[in-house]
C-alpha cells in the first residue's frame, strides 16, 4: 500500500486549467462568432486536450515511481463488479425514460422517445460534433479528472467535500461553451436562462455520482470513461426536450441523495488517498 496524499499538488493542477481558460475562452468564442471553422477547431481541441495533458505531466514530471504505477494500474483496470456495472450502463437511460414519461403530463410530446435528427452538439460540425462528444471527450476528459484531479482532492478531502469543490470546478470548466457559438449550450441560452442553469447544476450533480462509481470500482479510469460515454449518448440519442431534462436532473439529484444516506460513511470518512 502506497501512501499517495504528499505526492498529489491539486492547487497547481487547477490553477493551470483556470488560467488556460481565462486565456483561451475570449479567443475561442470570438472567432465562433467571425466564420474561422478550422482555426476554432483547432482551438477547441486543444482546449479539450489541456486538462489530460497538465495531468499527464504532473503525474510523469512527479518522478515518482509509485504515482506513474499508479496512474497505469488505474488506466488498465478494466475488472467492474456486474452491480456497478449495472449503473454505468442502465441508470442514466432509466433516469432519462421515466424523465420522459413525467414530462407527458405536462404535455410534452411522446416523439421523445424517438432518435434524435441531428446528434452533433455543435452546429456545423457535422461528424466531428459527434465524435468529439461521444468517443473522445469521454477519454481525454477522465484522463484529466479521474487520472489525476479527483484523486489529488481525495487525497486531502473526503468524498464529499472533493466531489463538491470538482463539481464547481467541473461547471466552471463548461463555462465557455456558452458563449461559443452554434454549441448545444449556446443553444438553451438561446432557449432560456433556466435551462443554461439546469445544465451546470447536473453537472454538479453528476460529479458526485461519478465520483461514487469511481471509488466504488477500485478508482477504474475505463469504467468512468464508459459510463460517461454513456451519460453523453443517453443526452444526445433521443429528442429528448430541455424541460424533460430539467426534470432528469431532478431525478439524478434524488439518486444522489438516497445513494449518500445509504453510504453516507463511504462520503463522508476523511481520505488520506492510498493506492
Amino acid at each position: 500500500m502506497i501512501r499517495l496524499s504528499s505526492r498529489y499538488h491539486p492547487v497547481i493542477f487547477y490553477f493551470i486549467i483556470i488560467l488556460s481558460n481565462v486565456i483561451a475562452s475570449p479567443a475561442v468564442a470570438y472567432l465562433s462568432y467571425h466564420n474561422q471553422p478550422e482555426i476554432l477547431l483547432l482551438l477547441s481541441i486543444a482546449y479539450l486536450l489541456l486538462p489530460a495533458v497538465t495531468a499527464v505531466s504532473m503525474v510523469y514530471l512527479s518522478k515518482d515511481r509509485g504515482l506513474v504505477k499508479d496512474f497505469w494500474i488505474r488506466l488498465g483496470l478494466f475488472r467492474i463488479g456486474s452491480n456497478y456495472l449495472i449503473i454505468i450502463v442502465f441508470l442514466m437511460p432509466s433516469v432519462i425514460a421515466v424523465a420522459t414519461l413525467l414530462s407527458l403530463l405536462f404535455g410534452y410530446s411522446s416523439d421523445q422517445f424517438f432518435l434524435a435528427r441531428a446528434l452533433s452538439l455543435v452546429e456545423g460540425w457535422s461528424v466531428l460534433g459527434i465524435l468529439i462528444p461521444l468517443l473522445i471527450a469521454p477519454f481525454v476528459e477522465e484522463l484529466a479528472w479521474r487520472g489525476y484531479g479527483v484523486d489529488s482532492l481525495m487525497a486531502y478531502n473526503s468524498l464529499f467535500t472533493s466531489s463538491a469543490i470538482f463539481g464547481v470546478f467541473w461547471s466552471l470548466w463548461h463555462l465557455p461553451l456558452v458563449f461559443l457559438k452554434g454549441s448545444y449550450q449556446d443553444q438553451l441560452y438561446d432557449l432560456g436562462l433556466v435551462y443554461v442553469i439546469n445544465f451546470f447544476v447536473s453537472i454538479f450533480a453528476l460529479s458526485f455520482l461519478l465520483n461514487w462509481v469511481y471509488y466504488k470500482v477500485n478508482r477504474s479510469i475505463p469504467a468512468i470513461v464508459l459510463f460517461h460515454f454513456v451519460i453523453n449518448i443517453s443526452a444526445m440519442l433521443l429528442n429528448t426536450q430541455p424541460f424533460t431534462k430539467c426534470i432528469v436532473t431532478v431525478i439524478l439529484i434524488l439518486v444522489i441523495v438516497f445513494i449518500f444516506f445509504q453510504d453516507k460513511e463511504f462520503f463522508l470518512k476523511p481520505n488520506r488517498l492510498i493506492a
